[in-house]
């Protein structure tokens, strides 16, 4: 979790347009995090009522949930 995410997006496509970072990589990164958060079921129901989005995130749940990605998203 970088502190400045839009600086952290920016290294990495300067890296990959510069070619210090293979294209490959970021697919290969990209689809592992896929597959993971496809393993905690976030794809099976993506949508919220707009009216309890403020009950929803930020909850106890939420929080769970988020902490389960975080883990998930660690090298191993």
């Amino acid at each position: 979790c970088p502190l400045d995410p839009k600086a952290a997006i920016d290294a990495i496509e300067a890296g990959v347009k510069t070619g210090r970072i293979a294209g490959s990589t970021i697919d290969r990164a990209v689809t592992r995090l896929l597959l993971r958060k496809e393993r905690l079921g976030l794809f099976a129901d993506r949508l919220v009522n707009v009216a309890q989005v403020e009950s929803i995130v930020g909850s106890a749940a939420h929080q769970a949930a988020a902490a389960r990605m975080f883990d998930a998203t660690r090298p191993q």
